[in-house]
């Protein structure tokens, strides 16, 4: 029988570094700073589509819904920054 242990990752003595992260290109509307936040927003509207919009003829044009996502994360992060 095959028997897994578990090691914390402080333990290991052969870890590599992570490569350098690169710079996704956008589409033009979409900065780079909010890229996560756009994807997590688009995938959570495509898991649960059905519940937002039952309505089948209903269409939003992914590109659209990024840029009119960026314009919320955009204003509700600098005003968020300008409460510090």
């Amino acid at each position: 029988m095959l028997v897994l242990q578990r090691y914390e990752d402080t333990e290991l003595s052969d870890l590599k570094l992570l490569p350098a992260p690169k710079i996704v290109a956008t589409p033009d509307g979409i900065a780079n700073e909010l890229f996560g936040d756009v994807a997590m927003v688009l995938e959570f509207i495509g898991c649960y589509r059905g519940l937002l919009m039952p309505d089948k003829s209903c269409r939003i044009p992914s590109a659209g819904m990024s840029v009119c996502w960026c314009d919320i994360l955009a204003l509700s992060s600098s005003s968020s920054h300008s409460n510090l």
